[in-house]
């Protein structure tokens, strides 16, 4: 038997055990089309895989192939079997399920011949029964029938030892019955992957020349950096999706050398990045951007910083060998309750993205049930809600420059922590309908409370592990213990922690100078509405904001910026609207606020 160079390993494998088993399972890979070396040099395209098989049992020295589904019964795919073309044209029956046996009768027949080698192509195996572990008796008896012909193969000892063979095309192993191939001494399984390095190589030098070359037509010289580049973009790329690209390189049109903007427009539908058109100063200085909302934490502020600076240059995964798919940027906030988290993550998704829609996000305490990840990716086949798709996946698949937030990610469910993981190492994930959705053009940030406390003496207890006015570095150093353990213990996912590396940042306690600059952001806020909305002009002192602060708001910092908040609202806002409602106080009117002993009053002119 030969085998030409350049086919991919798979085959080289079902190559070497032809002459070993008698059934072979194909699985994977099955509906893409593929690339096939010609015998005088370069490569051919086999439509599907039946055309693949075809060339490959002709080379291999096979005279005789068929191929039979239930629908189309028989066609020969290499020379005329009679007896098994016969059985499927003479009969209309063949091509019903509920009376398949001619059909059975033939194929086992064709596998004890003694005259010639057969190879028996059966496509669309999964289709045989929608429960492989619950067979009906007739679908039992169906396998039962195969399995027999198979045990029954005959071995053609003065050909090289060729056999009689049959194959199996379906989408996953587990579609046929496990009896069927485990332990089963007649039966290899043999998993069809996606294009891998070389592979996705001899696809651009023998298809490079139908990329679109400019007006004139004609294709440069190779260059070695652009095939490169080609290869690592193009990683989890199946062959149809490869020439998808060079159908959108000459429609769009776009040379072979902007491979990037090309897969761009293929998965996102753009012909331009949006972190290319950000502006300058966007990039240059986002800190001060974020300032105006979130007060203190300059870590975090930084780090924030650091990420749109590297999500703009591309510079993301640019130290990994290959593709480069994975998110734009990733932060993990952590650290006490209402310190600023969320409103980092809003902030980030209005400087970037110009606005505070383009946040997704998912409170992660409504995924802490089993079944959560079909939520977010969408069920699978055959289950309630197939059709809808997953809420994560539909937000991204309208929205791939977004910045997703999945807050409070110690709630979810243990089983979507491997999602995660997939999304930050890949940058994509396959939704519920089998669709590729990636996150390449995002930033992701994960917020959590973990850390705020730890295990008691008795494991069912807990208690505080950081305190107000405990110093920064002791209020990091406590929460990242308890994040560490959450992940290597709790857990037992070390690689996610490690995977998130130095992109955890925590959050401080909300300081008193802090608290008293959110304070007056808020008052400024409720004066501009109110002039706004209702016409009046609130008057707020100097004097006034500090005997708030100090009466009402300095011992609770503890609570965090919505403690400040609720503060304000109790004892200013709704003090402000009895005295509006109480006093009939009219349009244009003069508010000033008061504050006697602790007590908030008002005085209108006007």
């Amino acid at each position: 038997m030969k085998v030409l160079d350049g086919v991919p390993g798979w085959l080289h494998e079902l190559n070497r055990f032809l002459r070993l088993r008698s059934l072979f399972v194909l699985h994977g890979n099955i509906y893409d089309q593929y690339l096939y070396p010609h015998p005088e040099g370069g490569f051919r395209t086999a439509p599907s895989l039946r055309v693949l098989l075809h060339l490959f049992l002709q080379d291999v020295g096979y005279s005789s192939a068929v191929a039979y589904d239930v629908i189309d019964g028989f066609e020969p795919l290499i020379g005329e079997n009679a007896e098994l073309l016969s059985t499927a044209r003479g009969s209309a029956l063949s091509r019903a399920r509920s009376a398949m046996r001619p059909a059975l009768e033939a194929m086992r027949a064709a596998l004890v011949n003694h005259t010639q080698p057969v190879a028996v192509v059966f496509d669309f195996a999964s289709r045989l029964t929608p429960r492989p572990t619950e067979l009906t008796t007739e679908e039992s008896q169906t396998f039962l029938h195969l399995l027999k012909g198979v045990g029954e193969s005959h071995v053609f000892h003065d050909q090289e030892g060729f056999r009689n063979i049959l194959i199996f095309i379906c989408d996953k192993q587990n579609d046929l019955p496990p009896w069927l191939f485990l332990d089963n001494p007649h039966t290899k399984a043999l998993a069809i992957p996606r294009p891998d390095r070389q592979e996705r190589g001899y696809f651009f030098t023998s298809q490079r020349h139908r990329f679109y070359h400019g007006p004139d037509g004609a294709a440069a010289d190779p260059d070695p950096r652009i095939e490169t580049r080609f290869i690592d973009l193009t990683e989890g790329m199946t062959y149809r999706e490869l020439d998808n690209l060079r159908a959108i390189s000459v429609a769009e049109p776009l040379p072979v050398p902007e491979i990037g903007r090309i897969i761009d427009i293929y998965r996102y539908g753009v012909r331009k990045s949006l972190w290319e058109e950000l502006d300058a100063e966007k990039i240059r200085h986002p800190e001060q951007a974020i300032r105006r909302r979130v007060k203190g934490q300059d870590a975090a502020i930084a780090k924030a910083g650091q990420i749109i600076k590297r999500a703009a240059t591309g510079l993301s995964g640019i130290s990994r060998q290959g593709a480069n798919n994975r998110p734009r940027g990733v932060m993990f906030l952590a650290g006490p309750t209402a310190v600023g988290k969320t409103e980092l993550a809003k902030a980030l998704a209005e400087h970037v993205f110009g606005d505070e829609s383009a946040l997704i996000r998912f409170d992660m305490s409504e995924y802490a049930h089993d079944h959560s990840d079909e939520k977010l990716l969408g069920s699978p086949p055959g289950y309630v809600g197939h059709d809808e798709g997953g809420q994560l996946t539909n937000r991204i698949k309208s929205k791939p420059f977004s910045l997703i937030l999945f807050d409070e990610i110690e709630k979810a469910h243990p089983r979507l922590f491997d999602k995660f993981l997939q999304i930050l190492d890949d940058g994509r994930i396959t939704d519920g309908k089998g669709e590729t959705v990636y996150f390449s053009e995002s930033v992701i940030v994960f917020t959590s409370n973990l850390g705020m406390y730890r295990p008691g003496e008795d494991p069912s207890t807990r208690e505080p592990n950081i305190e107000y006015g405990m110093p920064y570095e002791e209020v990091r150093a406590r929460v990242m213990e308890e994040i560490e353990r959450f992940f290597n213990e709790r857990l037992g996912r070390p690689e996610i922690y490690n995977r998130l590396g130095r992109n955890f940042v925590v959050f401080d306690f909300i300081a008193p100078e802090v608290g008293l600059e959110i304070m007056d952001a808020l008052l400024d806020t409720i004066v501009s509405n109110l002039d706004e909305r209702r016409g009046l002009r609130l008057v707020v002192s100097d004097q006034v904001r500090k005997e708030l602060f100090e009466t009402h708001i300095r011992e609770h910092l503890d609570e965090g910026g919505r403690g400040i908040h609720n503060r304000i609202e109790e004892h200013l806002i709704n003090p402000l609207a009895a005295f509006l409602v109480d006093e009939g106080v009219q349009r244009g009117a003069t508010i000033h606020v008061e504050v006697d002993d602790g007590n908030i009053g008002f005085q209108a002119a006007g």
